[in-house]
Parts: C-alpha cells; sequence; structure tokens
C-alpha cells in the first residue's frame, strides 16, 4: 500500500472521524459502535475490523473512508 494513502486514511480518521463514522454505520448497518470506536493510534485496528465485518478487502474499506 502506498504510504501517502495510508497516512491520508489515518489523518482522515483521526481529524473527522465523528462523520466518517455516522456515514459508514448509516451505509453498512452491520456496523457497531465497537467497531467503530476510535482511541488515538487503533486507526489500523479500525479498519480491520470494518474489512471483517463488510466483507471488503482493506484496500476497498481504505478507498471508502477516502470519498466520504
Amino acid at each position: 500500500m502506498d504510504a501517502a494513502i495510508n497516512s491520508e486514511i489515518k489523518n482522515k480518521i483521526r481529524g473527522d472521524w465523528e462523520r466518517v463514522r455516522g456515514a459508514l454505520k448509516s451505509r453498512y448497518d452491520q456496523l457497531t459502535d465497537e467497531d467503530l470506536l476510535y482511541k488515538p493510534g487503533n486507526e489500523d485496528v479500525i479498519v480491520g475490523n470494518i474489512t471483517k465485518r463488510i466483507g471488503k478487502s482493506a484496500r476497498e474499506v481504505r478507498q471508502i473512508i477516502q470519498t466520504i
């Protein structure tokens, strides 16, 4: 994965997480609050949780987050 894209996703999660979280929950109702619980430094965990829950690859999840 391109480091710049990974950094961009992490920055988006850190900076605008409430909006991103709300959009993800609206789009994928199978996501739980626990799946989307943000703590500093757990950006990769969040991507992993979303990946498992919605059945998409980490790359696809990052693209989804990037477009929100």
